[in-house]
């Protein structure tokens, strides 16, 4: 067969022909469909990766994609022509993994807050109790695992994410401000299985934590020394203006009994839907992704704030959502959930 391999330091790769592999016990051998992006980065190395490439010539294609081809002995579970990945990491230690790079940097800068916010601030993000008790409910602000998608999003060049770390936490306090925000118009009680801020500490307190956490989200995106930062700013401050707008709408839809597909979709796409394009372009700002490239992102961003599933009389909610995201449930059943859902729904996925 014909394989692409590195047969020197910091050359082009040759496209050499090889002997098929024969799988060993416990291994498989794989037709490959899609190989790792990091390739490239090895083929500029100027000598072996740590615990990568042992010697030359190397077969590029680490991590791939593709069917089983053949199975050596010993492997079960899968028949010749099954998808498999090599990759060797679960998408759980995915999320757990970027959570251990969000939330320390989140808690730092939260922690420049002066101590009369400080307490309210941590009772929100489950840090402590109220007034410094027992922590209730899950550990970890609204969204915290939601958060790592734009964080991977920063590797959309080939490098490393941690690029769009501190623009990620600035979509973390962004979400957790708007969060705040809507349990007080809301009047929602219970926020990730705690009373919600104003709840705990009062209406005034968890306004002024939410422009407080705004504050340090514009202080940090400030503080970037790179070509887009200004660029960055205007987008964090245009999607925060269309987030305030798209809340006005929600809160104009209380109490009414019917409420339009299209109106619901005007409101999401205003409040939750336009914020999220972008919270998940910010990161894609700070890296050398190309103008297409956080265009693209952004185009995800939008999809990730619409439920994945509307079946039944309840939208399953997406990572980001409020409680009243979208605004109005029946709205897509429009005969109160007895029947599938309408065929209008298709617009959802296709608007950004």
């Amino acid at each position: 067969m014909r394989a692409f391999q590195l047969a020197r330091w910091r050359h082009p790769p040759e496209l050499r022909e090889v002997s098929v592999p024969e799988p060993g016990p416990g291994h498989v051998l794989v037709k490959v469909a899609g190989a790792c992006h990091a390739d490239p980065h090895i083929m500029e190395a100027p000598g072996p990766p740590p615990g990568l490439v042992t010697e030359l010539p190397f077969t590029l294609g680490h991590e791939n994609a593709g069917w089983g081809e053949r199975l050596g002995t010993g492997v079960t579970g899968l028949t010749p022509g099954d998808p498999v990945s090599t990759g060797s990491r679960t998408a759980e230690e995915i999320f757990d993994a970027g959570g251990k790079l969000i939330d320390p940097a989140v808690r730092a800068l939260v922690e420049r807050l002066p101590s009369p916010l400080l307490d309210a601030v941590r009772h929100h993000y489950g840090w402590a109790g109220r007034n410094g008790g027992p922590v209730t409910g899950q550990p970890g602000g609204v969204g915290r695992r939601g958060l790592v998608l734009p964080l991977l999003c920063a590797g959309v060049d080939g490098r490393p994410v941690e690029r769009g770390l501190a623009a990620t936490v600035v979509g973390d306090l962004l979400v957790n401000t708007s969060i705040i925000h809507d349990d007080v118009l809301g009047r929602d009680p219970v926020r990730c299985g705690r009373p919600a801020l104003w709840a705990a500490y009062g209406t005034e307190c968890a306004l002024m934590v939410g422009d407080a956490l705004l504050g340090l989200a514009f202080s940090l995106l400030g503080e970037r020394s790179h070509p887009r930062t200004h660029q960055a700013l205007r987008m964090m401050s245009g999607g925060w203006s269309r987030l305030c707008a798209g809340q006005m709408g929600d809160s104009g839809q209380e109490g009414r009994t019917e409420t339009s597909l299209e109106q619901a979709i005007a409101v999401h796409e205003a409040k939750a839907a336009d914020g999220l394009r972008a919270v998940f372009r910010l990161p894609v700002l700070f890296t050398d992704a190309t103008s297409e490239q956080v265009e693209a992102v952004g185009r995800y961003g939008f999809h990730c704030a619409w439920p994945p599933n509307t079946s039944g009389r309840r939208a399953r909610r997406p990572p980001f959502a409020t409680t009243s995201s979208p605004p109005a449930p029946a709205t897509w059943h429009e005969d109160g959930g007895r029947s599938g859902p309408p065929a209008p729904e298709a617009r959802l996925f296709a608007r950004a």
